[in-house]
């Protein structure tokens, strides 16, 4: 089957590479073959030369493909991270609003809490897709990218506010925030 760059599902570029590096090998060992066949041992040593060199090729390529790979999860594991970090963000500050202010303002803070509010939902869809949407995601994924979200956010959420909290303790702070 050949993979190409459309299409429904998304390939990491290596296993391209990867597949075209297989798709040669087969080639040279055709070629090999019929080499043989016809009693041309050199010219078939030759070819043979060739496809151990493809051989490192491949696992080269193969080396890369892990590497992508693993690049492409931890960055999306980041933005899955950072989305559980701006959800929490929002239910904090729209549980602040709730909790602490009364009435509506088109142009205060209730709307901000709604806008910060309706970016919590975006994010939110993007880490549902790990829950499954009926292409991607499954169970097991999900409960391990659970406990890694909940420590990412029980330790990166106190850090923030702590920063947060020494600019509004600074002169500065309490005259602009």
């Amino acid at each position: 089957m050949k993979r190409t760059k459309s299409g429904k599902r998304f390939y990491i570029t290596g296993i391209l590479a990867l597949d075209k590096a297989y798709s040669d090998l087969a080639t040279m060992k055709q070629q090999k073959q019929v080499l043989l066949d016809c009693g041309l041992d050199r010219e078939a040593h030759v070819v043979q030369q060739r496809i151990d060199h493809q051989h490192d090729i491949i696992a080269d390529l193969k080396v890369a493909v892990m590497k992508q790979r693993a690049e492409l999860v931890r960055h999306m594991l980041l933005a899955f991270a950072a989305a559980d970090i701006a959800t929490t963000a929002a239910d904090k500050l729209a549980e602040a609003f709730d909790e602490h202010t009364v009435g509506y303002d088109n142009k205060g803070g209730k709307a901000l809490a709604d806008i910060i509010r309706h970016q919590a939902d975006e994010w939110n869809e993007c880490v549902q897709m790990i829950d499954g949407d009926g292409v991607s995601g499954n169970e097991r994924v999900s409960m391990y990218y659970s406990d890694l979200a909940e420590e990412v956010v029980a330790t990166v959420i106190p850090q923030v506010l702590t920063i947060v909290d020494k600019y509004m303790e600074t002169e500065k702070g309490k005259r602009l925030l």
